[in-house]
């Protein structure tokens, strides 16, 4: 998981990362971490449930292998998407 994401994709997926390892179960984002993620990327044969709220509450997404360039493009809701939105996680392969 990355803090910045660009309009052109090869300019994503920079700035400070997080790395999520298997069976990784946070429902409290790490000190520094919520609400703070832009892109990601997930590896082969993993997922990535993240939800917006800490403690796994409100909206959730399961992200398959590949990579998110812009969390902007990705709706959540009506209104709103999934940049600078992530409180929790769960990853699994």
């Amino acid at each position: 998981m990355f803090e910045d994401s660009h309009y052109y994709y090869e300019q994503s997926c920079g700035g400070d990362y997080l790395d999520a390892y298997p069976s990784d179960d946070f429902p409290f984002m790490p000190k520094g971490w919520g609400d703070r993620i832009s892109s990601l990327v997930v590896s082969k044969f993993c997922s990535l449930t993240v939800w917006e709220r800490s403690r796994k509450r409100g909206s959730r997404r399961k992200f398959t292998s590949g990579i998110q360039y812009r969390l902007k493009d990705v709706t959540q809701g009506l209104f709103s998407t999934w940049d600078n939105d992530i409180s929790a996680y769960y990853c699994e392969c």
